[in-house]
């Protein structure tokens, strides 16, 4: 069994959005419709000026399409690509935070906490809604669409942040 790439996709821009709305990113526009500079994108407004925990959320929300799309796979119960469509992008989108935040080469550990976020259950309902009405109209387009949205998904806590710098702190060897 397969996945459909525009389902790849959906679920993909999915995790971004979700994971934007739970950092407290208003989303304006969530897209699963190709063209020739992407396969899709989430757009979203961060606070000007950036702040760390923006810098941490933007690196979660860089780090929540690859995790949506192993989440997706793995509810599915198929092999999941490692170098899916968007995972060097997103990286390289993340490489701005991560190098703010002191954590050049990091993106890993902030995929496996979006993954663990975005696999809660009342979390992925929310991916799992945004994806198939993706799936179904290609595009949300408008802050008031999304608004609604926004105020329902849960908000990551503090605790995910702590988990990141504890998985970081592993890998440097700080901690057995």
């Amino acid at each position: 069994m397969s996945r459909e790439q525009k389902a790849i996709i959906a679920y993909h821009e999915a995790g971004h959005a979700v994971m934007a709305m739970a950092n407290g990113f208003r989303v304006t526009r969530v897209t699963c419709v190709t063209n020739a500079d992407s396969q899709g994108r989430t757009e979203y407004e961060v606070p000007n000026p950036p702040t760390m925990e923006s810098h941490r959320g933007g690196a979660l929300v860089a780090a929540a399409g690859l995790a949506a799309d192993r989440l997706h796979a793995e509810k599915l119960g198929v092999a999941h690509k490692e170098d899916s469509e968007g995972y060097f992008g997103d990286q390289n989108n993340a490489s701005v935070h991560l190098h703010e935040l002191g954590h050049d080469g990091q993106f890993t550990a902030y995929v496996a906490v979006a993954h663990h976020f975005l696999g809660l259950g009342h979390v992925w309902n929310f991916v799992e809604r945004l994806a198939e009405l993706l799936i179904e109209i290609g595009e949300i387009n408008g802050r008031d669409s999304l608004y609604s949205l926004f105020q329902q998904v849960p908000r990551v806590s503090p605790m995910e942040f702590q988990v990141v710098d504890l998985l970081i702190a592993k890998r440097a060897g700080r901690i057995g």
